[in-house]
């Protein structure tokens, strides 16, 4: 049976670890993904298609608009045109590969993962890198069904998904102070 100075020990004791917790948590500047701000206090930017070098056609114009989307989402800078624009985001998809990730038999797949790699560069009015990053990668899977036609469609779904899910992370990448 507890006695009462016990189970008083044991609250303080829990108090105390939640209170170093925290204290930890803050000190050593953990926040949010998307919390900070641009780099050198951009408050406009422009952004560049992209450009594709994979041969999965008409990504470039998702993936623009999905790092368009969560620049203007989060009110960090507004959207201008370059010539207007503090800063210019350009990137290029250097690389989409597709991998088997499940077999039905040694010469059918029945699930797929499809990645893209990016390289991303933010320049200034008078073209001066102020801020890359090469590789940001994301993939997503997809069902490999018995046709052609319904593989194709939810390749594009992945796609789509995949699209936006790196359209957050390119988003993350910029803003993050590390």
């Amino acid at each position: 049976m507890r006695t009462f100075n016990s189970i008083k020990i044991s609250r303080f004791f829990s108090g105390l670890l939640l209170v170093l917790a925290i204290v930890a948590t803050i000190g050593c500047g953990y926040k949010f993904a998307g919390q900070g701000s641009l780099p050198m206090n951009i408050m406009s930017i422009s952004v560049d298609i992209l450009v594709n070098k994979t041969a999965e056609t008409g990504v470039e114009n998702g993936l623009t608009n999905d790092i368009t989307y969560e620049i203007t989402r989060n009110g960090k800078a507004t959207l201008k045109d370059r010539a207007d624009a503090e800063a210019n985001l350009t990137g290029v998809i250097t690389n989409a590969i597709v991998d088997t990730i499940s077999r039905t038999d040694v010469t059918s797949s029945s699930e797929r993962r499809i990645r893209f790699i990016v390289d991303m560069t933010l320049t200034n009015k008078d073209g001066v890198v102020i801020w890359s990053k090469k590789g940001i990668t994301h993939s997503e899977e997809y069902v490999v069904a018995g046709d052609k036609n319904t593989t194709e469609a939810n390749k594009a779904v992945a796609i789509t998904v995949l699209s936006q899910r790196l359209g957050e992370k390119v988003y993350n990448a910029l803003v993050e102070n590390f």
